[in-house]
């Protein structure tokens, strides 16, 4: 393509109508922007990243960009009545980035305005006196207290979010006994740094410093009888090929599907859609774990009914999810899923209203609460020792986890079963022929003894279950 008066490159043959055209001076712009954009990022770290957060609206981004800062030794603190402003601001003090007061739940643009009208404060008395109560109001103090923003200046956060209640109206009332109060409180049991994590991730899910699942750090490792697996490392998909393995993350993405969304073309014939579950619903979920890796899991058809109250409690939530990876295809499918917070806030109440995924992860298995006959029946049917040590199978026992109903080429039913045993989960096949039987005699969430049937090739093993002994444990 010739044009005069422009300066174009094109193709070896520009001639032609296909050829891939590029402005030179459009190039050049997006070359001078890029070295003036790795200038200031090495030479106005904080600066380039303090403008990245500021401009950014998208949530998700902007933790991402928090994580790059992280990454390149910027500092990046909470809110603080004294320092922080309405938007990420540089706190030249201390040479960090600091959270908005705005980002806080409860804290409104007003509240915000006249706290950073009177700063800085020399003590919480101090801070009381000078804002306008009438804009930052009892809520948005405690919200405050909550996210680490007044951790300068109150004696002890944990006693005045307990309290706060009664002793916020006594400022009015009795002044001296407010001040007598909050100082003598100074003596008193705080929040552990988890407990401040977690707290502070509750009213600011902006908030500055460890990642959201480092607040369930010590609840983890003294409740879940589970290894976890960090996404992080570069060969994850390689190393955990064909295995189950756990996760561990928030939510950061829900994207809700239905099989047929992405067909192109003309419509199926109805025996084709019902071959591939036409219409039923799946999710697929982006979870981020401490490592700050995020990957996709499908929550397929076979447990999105299950699992519909995790996925819709949407981003932000923390999960553990239990999960088979495949390395051909970069994916992970989810089995089950438990919600984090709702399992510490469980075990912090002496609840045992668990559920079934639940009682997998903290070691309170079904197959545990069963009198079995003796030491050795114990053995191969809690821990599957027989069936594990078998080159050919044998009975297994365990939970079912999930039925896959498919419809194979010949128009028939059969099923992708998974288990979950105490020490072995594993998944089999059923072909039509044994899965007629098969299905009158189990559900989902069922403990049972049951004979399958193992196929080793190479470093791969399946499951088939080819009728025979299937017994339902009560």
């Amino acid at each position: 393509m010739k044009t005069s008066g422009h300066n174009y490159v094109a193709t070896s043959n520009p001639e032609k109508s296909d050829a891939v055209i590029s402005h030179n001076s459009h190039a050049t712009a997006y070359g001078m922007i890029a070295y003036w954009s790795m200038y200031l990022k090495q030479f106005y770290t904080i600066e380039f990243y303090w403008s990245l957060l500021k401009n950014e609206p998208n949530r998700i981004r902007i933790q991402q960009i928090a994580k790059d800062a992280k990454a390149a030794d910027v500092k990046l603190l909470p809110p603080s009545v004294n320092t922080s402003k309405s938007e990420f601001s540089i706190d030249r003090n201390v040479n960090a980035i600091r959270g908005s007061l705005v980002d806080i739940k409860s804290v409104g643009v007003a509240a915000a305005k006249t706290i950073i009208e009177n700063q800085p404060y020399k003590d919480f008395f101090d801070f009381v006196e000078r804002i306008d109560r009438r804009k930052c109001h009892k809520g948005a103090v405690v919200a405050l207290a909550k996210s680490g923003a007044l951790d300068d200046l109150l004696p002890n956060v944990k006693w005045f979010v307990e309290n706060a209640d009664k002793i916020w109206p006594l400022y009015n009332k009795k002044p001296k006994q407010f001040k007598e109060e909050i100082s003598k409180s100074k003596n008193l049991p705080d929040y552990s740094p988890e407990e401040k994590t977690l707290l502070s991730s509750k009213v600011n899910p902006l908030a500055f410093g460890k990642h959201p699942i480092d607040a369930y750090g010590d609840f983890i490792k003294k409740n879940l009888e589970i290894k976890t697996i960090s996404m992080g490392d570069d060969d994850f998909y390689k190393n955990n090929d064909g295995k189950i393995i756990y996760i561990i993350g928030v939510i950061v993405e829900v994207k809700y599907n239905q099989i047929g969304d992405f067909h192109t073309g003309e419509l199926p014939p109805e025996e084709e859609r019902e071959r591939m579950n036409w219409g039923a619903r799946y999710a697929n979920v982006n979870i981020e774990d401490l490592s700050g890796k995020q990957n996709r899991v499908k929550f397929d058809i076979d447990i999105f009914d299950n699992m519909r109250p995790i996925i819709d409690s949407g981003i932000g939530t923390p999960v553990v999810v239990c999960c088979n990876v495949n390395f051909r295809f970069s994916s992970i499918r989810a089995r089950y899923a438990v919600d984090l917070e709702n399992l510490r806030k469980k075990i912090e109440d002496n609840s045992s209203d668990f559920n079934l995924w639940e009682k997998l992860i903290i070691g309170k298995h079904p197959v545990l609460d069963v009198e079995w006959k003796n030491s050795e029946v114990y053995r191969n049917r809690v821990h599957n020792i027989k069936f594990e040590e078998s080159e050919y199978g044998g009975t297994y026992c365990g939970v079912v986890n999930s039925i896959k109903i498919k419809i194979d080429k010949n128009g028939n039913e059969m099923a992708f079963i998974s288990m979950c045993g105490y020490d072995l989960d594993l998944d089999f096949v059923c072909f039509y022929r044994s899965w007629y039987s098969l299905k009158k005699e189990i559900e989902v969430k069922d403990l049972i003894c049951i004979a399958l049937e193992k196929q080793i090739k190479r470093k791969s093993v399946s499951y088939f279950y080819n009728g025979g002994g299937v017994k339902k444990i009560k």
